[in-house]
């Protein structure tokens, strides 16, 4: 919610031809703020495939709920804790903590030092980042949805669940794609986006519709 506030944010400032370093770093915030809430819901679905991978055949071994699943995943989380592994949040929150360091840095140096490369650089990183969603969604997503529509092992309240992943996946998957291929528009082609795309192809399409499936869909 708080990338979709920064995004109403940013959208009135623009209308108000406020363009300036406020405008780009507000637009930078939700950018972040969008890949790191869509990360760490894409963690949830790595764990559920992970705690769904350890049932047995019998229906009484295996979860009938999605609250079952949330259940089983968070206890493969407190058990990574006690026993001091490093679990794969480990690895997401670093991922995040190093992508906004990158992504400010570069900006500051596009923004106030003037440097043309950092600009280019800064959206080849905002591109991979849209990348690796999509890979991700399409490669969880669809081992998520083959493991939930399984009817030997749940009830159909679980394989209707199955249904709207396969929803979110496609259209995460269909939308970041997109938005990887318009960030690194400018620099491949040198400008900054073919007429009238953006910017509805870089953040009101791609960055809204999947936030909204997300929300109706998976509530």
């Amino acid at each position: 919610w708080m990338s979709v506030l920064l995004r109403g944010v940013w959208f009135t400032q623009r209308a108000s031809n406020r363009d300036g370093i406020s405008e780009h770093f507000i637009n930078r915030f939700s950018v972040l703020l969008f890949f790191s809430g869509f990360s760490m819901y894409l963690q949830m679905w790595v764990r559920f495939v992970h705690a769904t991978s350890g049932f047995g055949s019998r229906p009484s071994e295996v979860a009938t709920t999605m609250r079952e699943l949330l259940g089983s995943c968070l206890n493969c989380i407190s058990c990574s804790i006690r026993t001091r592994e490093t679990p794969s949040w480990v690895w997401n929150l670093s991922l995040n903590a190093c992508n906004w360091v990158l992504v400010f840095a570069l900006s500051f140096a596009s923004e106030l030092g003037g440097c043309e490369a950092c600009k280019n650089w800064g959206y080849i990183l905002l591109s991979l980042e849209c990348f690796l969603l999509s890979v991700g969604f399409l490669v969880f997503g669809s081992r998520m949805y083959a493991r939930l529509r399984d009817p030997g092992r749940f009830n159909m309240r679980v394989r209707l669940i199955a249904m709207k992943v396969l929803c979110v996946l496609s259209v995460c998957c269909v939308c970041f794609g997109v938005r990887t291929i318009f960030w690194l528009w400018e620099p491949i082609s040198g400008n900054f986006s073919p007429n009238g795309t953006y910017p509805f192809m870089h953040y009101t399409v791609t960055g809204l519709v999947p936030s909204l499936v997300l929300f109706v869909i998976m509530a």
